[in-house]
């Protein structure tokens, strides 16, 4: 059975407020089908991985939503983490570092392939 995966991409460190609006979209949505009680998976890559850290904080706006959610959210890609320096602040969240491929150059990443092979639907914020 295929599923929806949710990939967050968007930069906290940005200063705007796209990057927050995105979020909050990925984070709707994800509330939208788990409401629905559809299967769905949520996971941070990119400059997305900075955002497990921001939402951890009670104080957050979305942090409501980001716990609500939790169980649905996949982990965080490992590479993409270490590029843009958010592998220790993953380490404290509780969230799954994510290192299905090897890359050179990485401890490895997300496999997005295997969500193509099995026919699933890709949105991302």
């Amino acid at each position: 059975m295929s599923k929806t995966v949710i990939v967050i991409l968007s930069n906290p460190q940005s200063g705007s407020e796209e990057a927050l609006g995105r979020l909050f979209n990925a984070l709707i949505l994800g509330s939208e089908l788990k409401q629905r009680n559809k299967i769905f998976e949520i996971i941070f890559q990119g400059t997305g991985t900075r955002w497990p850290f921001e939402l951890e904080n009670e104080n957050h706006p979305a942090h409501s939503l980001y716990k609500d959610l939790k169980e649905n959210i996949k982990g965080v890609c490992t590479g993409c983490a270490e590029v843009f320096g958010a592998k220790e602040s993953i380490k404290n969240t509780g969230l799954m570092l994510m290192q299905e491929v090897a890359l050179a150059g990485t401890s490895g990443v997300t496999d997005m392939a295997q969500y193509i092979e099995n026919g699933d639907q890709f949105l991302t914020f």
